[in-house]
C-alpha cells in the first residue's frame, strides 16, 4: 500500500522525470536532429527504458511540443514582468541586458533543429504556428501598453525580428561584441516603442 507521504510525492517525481526526458531530448536533437535522434537513444541518455519515456510521451512530436511549451512559459513570464513594470518601455529595454546574458548557443541550435522539422512536419508547423501565435498575442498587448499608435502590429513584429535575428546571429557568430551592439539595439526598441518613428510615406502604384 502507497502511504500518503508517497502520493504525494508522485506528482513531484513525475515533473522530474518529464524534465529528465526533455532534457535528453534536447540533447539528441541538437547532435543528432530531430529524425536522427531515436527513443532508443533518448532513453539512453536519459538513464530509463524506452517503455518508461512512452509512459510520459506518446512520441517525438509530443516530446517536442512539451519543449515548445516550456519555452512559451518562460517567455510568458518575461511578458508578465513588463506588464507589472511602473515603466513598460523601460523595463523592456532594460530587460535586453539580462536577455543578452542568458543567450545559449544549445538552445538557440535546438529552436533552429525545430524550425527546420516544421518545414517539414506538418504536426510540428502547427506546434510553432500556435506557439508563435499566443506569443504574439500576448507581446503585441505588450507594445500597445506603451502608447504605440495604429502601427502596433507592425512594431510588434519588428522587434520580434530583432530578437529573433540577434539569437540566431548569435549562433553563426559567436563573437558577438555585445558591449557595442546591445547600446545600438537598446535605441532601435526604444524608438519602436514610442511614437517617435516616422514611417515612410506610400508610395501609390501608378
Amino acid at each position: 500500500m502507497i502511504d500518503r507521504e508517497s502520493r504525494q510525492d508522485m506528482p513531484d517525481r513525475s515533473a522530474n522525470r518529464r524534465h529528465q526526458v526533455l532534457d535528453a531530448a534536447s540533447v539528441c536533437f541538437r547532435q543528432k536532429g530531430f529524425h536522427g535522434a531515436s527513443m532508443a537513444e533518448i532513453a539512453r541518455v536519459a538513464g530509463m527504458s524506452v517503455g518508461h519515456i512512452y509512459h510520459y510521451f506518446e512520441n517525438k512530436e509530443a516530446i517536442i511540443t512539451a519543449i515548445v511549451e516550456n519555452d512559451v512559459n518562460r517567455i510568458q513570464g518575461l511578458i508578465a514582468n513588463h506588464q507589472n513594470a511602473t515603466d513598460t518601455v523601460e523595463s523592456m529595454v532594460n530587460d535586453i541586458d539580462f536577455e543578452a546574458e542568458c543567450l545559449n548557443h544549445d538552445n538557440t541550435a535546438l529552436q533552429v533543429e525545430i524550425l527546420a522539422e516544421a518545414g517539414r512536419s506538418p504536426k510540428v508547423a502547427a506546434i510553432a504556428r500556435q506557439a508563435d501565435k499566443v506569443l504574439c498575442e500576448e507581446f503585441r498587448k505588450l507594445v500597445q501598453r506603451c502608447g504605440s499608435d495604429e502601427r502596433v502590429e507592425a512594431r510588434t513584429e519588428l522587434i520580434s525580428a530583432l530578437f529573433e535575428g540577434i539569437t540566431f546571429r548569435s549562433l553563426r557568430r559567436q563573437d558577438l561584441d555585445f558591449t557595442t551592439i546591445l547600446p545600438l539595439m537598446k535605441g532601435v526598441i526604444r524608438l519602436l516603442l514610442t511614437d517617435k518613428v516616422q514611417a515612410e510615406p506610400q508610395v501609390k502604384k501608378a
